[in-house]
């Protein structure tokens, strides 16, 4: 179970949660995300913490403590200050039962990180989290032909830039969709083959190395160095 797609969230009819938030929420649904380790809380050890790729968009109530959450992952758009959620919390919502290898659409607590520390803590901290409400989980099994890839240079929430093991190039690139203001990756293969494909889910290498110096500059100059031997043609979109 490295793997879930979060497909559905809803309020919590016993009391609590987020009413207000759970219709932005939904609009943004489903997401995938990696589970990243289980960390016990006050009251059961069967909590996860699940880093999202997208992030979410979540926009407090005017009462909401923004001092609880970390500057750098405040924003603003037109509907007014958000935040944005890099994991989330989940656990079993029936007791007795836990997250498992193959489940579909199971029943589940969500909890939005609004304090992305929790990460590193050895038990969970309530107060580092905000409980959304009752969700729908299914594993995500690793496919048997995917691709992995190593990333050579990035723009955070822009462009991604990866090559894939038979020399060929893929680029992520970011959009912003929809009244919310959704993030979307859209996946292009540059430079490959004419006869080869990328399947749907693409895996980052578990050791992947980053070929190039951290500094943006640095790292856009490599970028184009790369593609100066000839003009980039977009293979397949994905």
């Amino acid at each position: 179970m490295p793997y879930v797609t979060i497909e559905s969230i809803d309020w919590d009819q016993s009391g609590g949660g987020l009413p207000y938030a759970i219709l932005e929420l939904q609009s943004q649904l489903p997401v995938s995300g990696r589970v990243a380790r289980q960390i016990p809380g006050p009251d059961r050890d069967g909590y996860f913490f699940v880093v999202l790729n997208p992030p979410l968009r979540f926009h407090p109530q005017t009462d909401f403590d923004w001092s609880r959450t970390q500057p750098e992952f405040h924003r603003r758009d037109d509907a007014g200050a958000f935040l944005r959620i890099y994991a989330v919390i989940v656990c079993s919502l029936a007791v007795g039962t836990q997250l498992h290898n193959g489940m579909k659409s199971f029943p589940v607590q969500l909890a939005l990180v609004i304090d992305n520390t929790v990460g590193r803590d050895e038990r969970l901290a309530f107060e580092k989290c905000e409980y959304a409400g009752q969700a729908l989980v299914s594993d995500v099994p690793s496919p048997s032909n995917s691709i992995e890839l190593t990333k050579l240079a990035d723009s955070p929430w822009d462009w991604t830039l990866y090559e894939t093991s038979g020399g060929s190039f893929v680029l992520r690139v970011m959009f912003s969709e929809g009244p919310y203001k959704i993030d979307a990756g859209r996946y292009f293969l540059m430079q490959g083959n004419s006869g080869q494909k990328i399947p749907p889910t693409l895996l980052l290498a578990s050791d992947a190395s980053t070929r190039i110096p951290a500094s943006p500059n640095s790292r856009r100059a490599m970028a184009h160095l790369r593609f100066d031997g000839g003009a980039a043609s977009t293979k397949e979109t994905i």
